[in-house]
Order: structure tokens, then C-alpha cells, then sequence
């Protein structure tokens, strides 16, 4: 506590961690938050982010581009007239006029930029993503080491490499790609997913694993209703959880 001012230098870094939360607040004159060299990064990864002025907001970039990225829809609304962008359609409203000012309007079949164009801005704040290539979910420590690959994102390839002894996959996950696949070389093709979230969330560390719920089509009555499905990949995952646990305890 400081009844005047408080000054803190710190010759190298300075880093704070905090439990659950942190607050700022300045009555009177203002925050700045200056980077002198590299780049400034906010995030809210598991959250949402807010801006709120009562005046003016600006966003300037001086010698470069600014881009704006979202993976379901960007919305611009000024007093009604709006203009929204999603991944299947443009759509412009105004009770007004509109006018168009160019000296040149082309107008061209479908087009999309996914994350492998050269041209689309490789964001900063793109988020790792690592997945365990096992040749089976019965098989975790089974995998296919030293085996060439190529990575789709969205049907595109993405990169080409060789699996490592692990059997991890890492590659930097872009907000607009939807899905990935990746083949093999010997032909074995896997679909990786990137949903927002789960129905259910508490069984996503089971499809992570590899443990898929299949619905039963309805011409097989026999595979019961799907609401025991859930329950019969808890039992499959408990029971592969206990072959292993007595596995490592006789190893």
C-alpha cells in the first residue's frame, strides 16, 4: 500500500501468477501498456474477450496489415446497418442508401482461404495442438514410428514429415480450420476433428482416446437404444484401464 506513488524495475523479467484472478483499476488518468521491441499478446483462451469505450476506438497499424479472423461469423453493426460474414454467405442491411464507388467491380465464381493459402495471416495466437497416433485405442504404446505422413487441414495439405518414436503428431491449429485428417504411408488415414465443444463434455477425454460413440443405425434394433452407448464405452475404457494397470504391475 502506497499513499503516494509506487515505482517497480525489474532489470530482466518480470512475471506474476495468480490462483484465480487479477484486477486493475485507475480512477483518474488512464492505463498505457508499452512494448518497446516484440509483440503484444492477449488472450482469453477459454473465455470470452471484451472492449467496451465510451468514446472513440481506434485500431491502427502503421506499417502493416490488420486482420480480423473468426471461425463462425464477424458481424459490423453501426446504428442498424450491418454487415455479416460467415463461413457459406456475405450478407449487407441498411435502411439507407448504398452506394458502391470504384472504378473497376469484378465479379467472380466461389472462392475460400483456408488456412494453407500463402496468403492467409498466420496468427500469433494460433494454439498447439498434439495427438497420440496409436494403431489402436487397445494398442496406446503401439504406434507407428518412423512412418511418413502428410496432414490435411480442411482437404488441403498442411505439412508432410515422419511420425517420431512417441507417436505424437504436434502442429499449430489455425481458428478457421474445421477438421483434419491425416494419411499414412502404408495408407492408414485418420479424421481428427476440432469441435468448439462437447455435447458432453465429460466424455471428450474418452473420443480424445480414440473411443468413438457410433449411433446404431435403426435397422439394427440390436444395438440397443444409443443412450447405452455412453455406458458401454465407459465399460470398454474401464476394462482397457485395468488390462493396463495389471499389465504394468506384472512388467
Amino acid at each position: 500500500t502506497a499513499g503516494a506513488n509506487m515505482d517497480i524495475s525489474v532489470a530482466k523479467r518480470f512475471t506474476t501468477a495468480v490462483g484465480e484472478g487479477i484486477s486493475l483499476f485507475a480512477r483518474k488518468l488512464g492505463m498505457k501498456l508499452f512494448a518497446n521491441q516484440g509483440p503484444v499478446t492477449i488472450q482469453a483462451q477459454n473465455d470470452g474477450l471484451a472492449m467496451l469505450a465510451r468514446h472513440g476506438l481506434d485500431i491502427v497499424s502503421t506499417e502493416d496489415e490488420i486482420r480480423i479472423t473468426a471461425k463462425r461469423k464477424i458481424t459490423l453493426n453501426a446504428g442498424g446497418t450491418c454487415i455479416t460474414l460467415d463461413p457459406y454467405s456475405i450478407e449487407l442491411g441498411t435502411q439507407g442508401d448504398f452506394t458502391i464507388k470504384a472504378s473497376h467491380f469484378d465479379m467472380r465464381g466461389p472462392a475460400r482461404m483456408l488456412a494453407t493459402h500463402p496468403d492467409y495471416p498466420k496468427l500469433e495466437s494460433t494454439q498447439r495442438i498434439k495427438v497420440r497416433i496409436s494403431r489402436a485405442p487397445t494398442a496406446p504404446q503401439s504406434t507407428w514410428a518412423g512412418m511418413p505422413y502428410t496432414l490435411y487441414a480442411d482437404g488441403a495439405p498442411l505439412e508432410s514429415g515422419v511420425l517420431d518414436k512417441t507417436g505424437f503428431l504436434a502442429f499449430d491449429h489455425q481458428v478457421i480450420t474445421g477438421q483434419y485428417r491425416l494419411e499414412l504411408a502404408n495408407g492408414v488415414s485418420y479424421r481428427i476433428p476440432v469441435p468448439e465443444e462437447y455435447s458432453n463434455p465429460e466424455q471428450g477425454h474418452l473420443a480424445s482416446r480414440g473411443l468413438q460413440n457410433h449411433s446404431s443405425q435403426p435397422a439394427y434394433p440390436e444395438a440397443g437404444p444409443a443412450s447405452l452407448h455412453t455406458d458401454h464405452r465407459n465399460d470398454y475404457a474401464a476394462l482397457l484401464k485395468d488390462i493396463a494397470k495389471r499389465a504394468g504391475e506384472q512388467s
